[in-house]
């Protein structure tokens, strides 16, 4: 009934499906059946028309992955699939999964012809009309090395470089890049701002200012960390994700609000 109510432009959903313990499987699938028909099940729900595909963050998917991914799925069904952090990491963290990258300066970083051949060929033909939106997410890193003062034209050039008639969103988690010239490219190049609540980020009323979502028809909003909360925190004491932990009213209705 609800879903009847709502906008059939309005498409909620969350990053994964994976989780046991949510009240949505009502005990009928363990945790090793999930990634069998989890997604299948999850896509039957009618408040639940999109979901976020993370783990293309850290690794490419295949086209036969992708492609198989989607089947069974309803036509109406939408993914937001994240872009391969290759595309968006000027320096590689310092961190023990990147091996021998670690630490390193990152060649292809805003490098389209990757994008194109890694991220957007396989995705866009993969998914075909499931496809909702892909994400280029950047990770707090140096503003100096992801081009700054000019990062607003360095990202206009791996756009505009990028085939035509994709969904594309950008999502910044440096919030001193939101600049006018960043908002004036985002609209130029016809590419969704992403607002998120998140911990390190402003609220999203600056945010939508910041970026002009109102030049926008289209925006995308992940509701992710409320200010100063860890993902590894949060994570240990909601966890089994069996019940609404912490409603944080302040956030929804921001949300709301710009829906």
């Amino acid at each position: 009934t609800l879903a009847a109510r709502l906008p059939s432009t309005l498409r909620m959903g969350t990053s994964s499906w994976n989780f046991p313990g949510w009240p949505l499987w009502q005990g009928r699938y363990r945790e090793e059946l999930l990634s069998q028909k989890g997604l299948s099940a999850y896509a039957q729900h009618p408040l639940l028309k999109t979901v976020g595909l993370d783990r293309s963050h850290y690794r490419p998917m295949t086209l036969s992955e992708l492609r198989e991914m989607k089947q069974g799925l309803p036509e109406d069904f939408r993914f937001m699939v994240k872009a391969h952090e290759h595309c968006t990491l000027a320096r590689f963290p310092d961190h023990a999964r990147y091996g021998t990258q670690r630490g390193c300066p990152n060649s292809r970083y805003l490098d389209p012809i990757y994008a194109k051949e890694v991220v957007v060929g396989p995705v866009s033909e993969g998914l075909g009309k499931n496809l909702g939106i892909l994400l280029f997410q950047f990770a707090p890193q140096d503003e100096q090395e992801m081009g700054a003062p000019h990062f607003a034209d360095r990202l206009w050039d791996f756009l505009s470089l990028l085939p035509k008639g994709i969904p594309y969103a950008v999502e910044l988690r440096n919030p001193r890049l939101y600049s006018p010239a960043l908002a004036d490219v985002l609209l130029a190049s016809r590419t969704i701002p992403g607002l998120s609540v998140w911990s390190g980020l402003p609220s999203l009323a600056d945010q939508a200012r910041r970026l002009q979502i109102h030049r926008h028809s289209t925006r995308l909003i992940r509701w992710m960390l409320r200010p100063n909360d860890r993902y590894e925190d949060a994570f240990r004491r909601m966890q089994p994700f069996e019940r609404l932990s912490e409603p944080d009213s302040d956030q929804r209705a921001a949300i709301a609000a710009l829906i």
